[in-house]
């Protein structure tokens, strides 16, 4: 893997753990503490795709001839870089309280590391919607994240809130079958954030 890819990284990670609680819904084997280190994982990977923002930021100020890609750099590629760093506080955050809730109430898990990832979640659509606003030279907003990007964000939101609404309703399989259906939505959107991920690492200083 390239060193200049640490967006991609993070996909890769957090895609893993996606797959890794879908096993886990089915499988009941107690993963805590691997679920920890991935969160330190992919705070570290957060914590360079801020620092990988912001130099290809102060690359295109210097260095590009575009006025355009300037004021579109300098619009939405702090926003992203600030969003990233706070992504990986978070995900250090995640590693902290999941080792306690496992050492203290093992019972709460769950719940606490719901609660974490859907923040998670959505610091990264935050980020990521500022680059796709930054590659994607158009005038509307529809068009510079596009309709799918749009699509399976209001998907996530929807069945994070049906999620909730099942769980404390206390039916366990419904829970479980809206917890598979809200973690590949999340898989696509990774898929589907690769798109921008390219297109921002090919985009030229």
């Amino acid at each position: 893997m390239k060193k200049d890819r640490p967006l991609l990284v993070y996909m890769l990670v957090a895609a893993t753990v996606l797959l890794l609680r879908i096993i886990n819904l089915f499988v009941p084997v107690n993963l805590t503490l691997l679920f920890a280190l991935l969160a330190v994982v992919r705070a570290i990977f957060a914590k360079k795709s801020a620092d990988y923002v912001n130099d290809k930021y102060v690359g295109i100020k210097e260095n590009s001839e575009l006025i355009v890609s300037r004021i579109d750099a300098e619009e939405y590629l702090p926003k992203a870089h600030r969003t990233f760093r706070y992504l990986a506080w978070l995900c250090t955050a995640d590693a902290v309280s999941s080792v306690i809730c496992a050492l203290a109430n093992p019972d709460a898990v769950l719940q606490v590391s719901f609660g974490v990832m859907v923040l998670q979640q959505a610091l990264d659509i935050i980020g990521m919607t500022m680059i796709a606003m930054f590659v994607n030279e158009n005038e509307s907003f529809y068009f510079r994240v596009g309709i799918i990007w749009i699509l399976l964000i209001l998907l996530q939101a929807v069945y994070s809130v049906v999620t909730v609404v099942i769980a404390f309703q206390g039916d366990v399989k419904k829970t479980t079958a809206s917890l598979m259906m809200l973690y590949l939505i999340m898989i696509l959107y990774f898929l589907y954030r690769y798109t921008i991920v390219k297109t921002f690492e090919e985009k030229r200083s």
